[in-house]
Parts: C-alpha cells; structure tokens; sequence
C-alpha cells in the first residue's frame, strides 16, 4: 500500500496551486496574453502520474485493485475544493478539474478492461448525444471508454468543435493524455 501513495501526494498538488496563486494570471489584459503553462504543467503533472499507474498496471507491477486504489487517490487529491484564489484563476483551475474527470474515468475505465471496440469518434458522438440528453453519467462513461483506448494505443485525433460543457472539457482531458503518450515517455521508466 505504500508504494501507491508516492504516486502524487497532496503536498504535490497544493505546490501547483501554489504556483498558481504565485503566478498573478490574469485574463484582463489583453496586450500581455496570460501566460497558461503553469496550468497546462500542472495537468500534465497529473496525467503524468496517471500513465505511470496505467503502465505499471499493464506490466503486472500492479494488480487492477492497487491501480484503480491508486487512481482513486490522486483524484481525490486534486479533485479536492481549492480555497479561492482569484476569478481567473479559480476558473482555470476548476477547468483542469473538470479535465481531469476524464482522465481518472478513462484510466479506471483502462484498468478495469471495460470499454467497447470501435472507433472513438463514435464513443465521443454518443457523448455529445448523452450530454444533449442531460445524462452525464452515460457521457463520461463514454469519454471514459475513449480515454480507455487511447491508453490502449488507439491514435485519437478529434478537432470537431463543441459546445461548452462536461464533455467538451473531458475531451481536453483525453487530449492530456493523448499529448503525454505521444511527447513524453517518462511515464514507463521505472520509479
């Protein structure tokens, strides 16, 4: 049980909030664009730790129990009610939350071997439609299938435009990870 909680503490998420409150972000003028990479580190950090409990559960280094625990974990922790910090940055960091719902549902989806052959445009379609209908539960069990075969190595590759909401912003984090497979193979070394 030890072993899991090392992979993202509390400690390690509240030094991103931190950074955050550092950072003065601000959308207000429009001369000096916000700078946006301490908010897209702090997903990746996240995604990052995600991949590494998927991989070491591909490798048989976790049962699917210590992995969906270990999951469980990190979303809890960054999932957590963060004190306000200002408009923007609240709504950036609620914006990361929302897009990490995604990642934790397609990991665990992942782990748990249930999620539909087939393309995942039409995953992502039936989502929207799930959405339309005011049935999120249904639609992140969608986007969560999606994630779940982009970690299986599904190419993912979805530019149609969306209205915003729950699955447009799970969507960003299907991206995450679909961004941290292809650029970053940091998440298989062994810890």
């Amino acid at each position: 049980m030890a072993e899991q909680i090392e992979h993202y503490t509390k400690e390690r998420w509240n030094n991103w909030i931190a950074r955050a409150r550092e950072s003065s972000f601000s959308l207000a003028d429009p001369k000096n664009a916000p700078d946006t990479t301490i908010f897209v580190n702090m997903e990746e950090d996240v995604v990052l730790a995600c991949l590494k409990i998927a991989n070491k559960f591909e490798k048989g280094k976790l049962s699917a129990e210590e992995a969906l625990d270990a999951i469980k974990q990190i979303e809890t922790i960054t999932l957590a009610r963060v004190e306000p910090i200002s408009e923007d940055i609240d709504m950036m960091i609620q914006s990361i939350q929302s897009s990490l719902v995604g990642v934790f549902g397609s990991c665990q989806c992942y782990v748990e071997g249930k999620y539909e052959s087939g393309p995942i445009g039409d995953l992502i379609e039936r989502a929207v439609e799930a959405e339309k209908r005011g049935d999120e539960k249904t639609a992140l069990g969608l986007i969560s299938q999606a994630g779940a075969k982009i970690l299986a190595g599904q190419p993912f590759e979805f530019n149609r435009e969306l209205s915003p909401g729950c699955v447009a912003e799970w969507i960003d984090g299907l991206d995450s990870i679909n961004a941290a497979m292809v650029g970053d193979d940091s998440y298989k070394e062994d810890e």
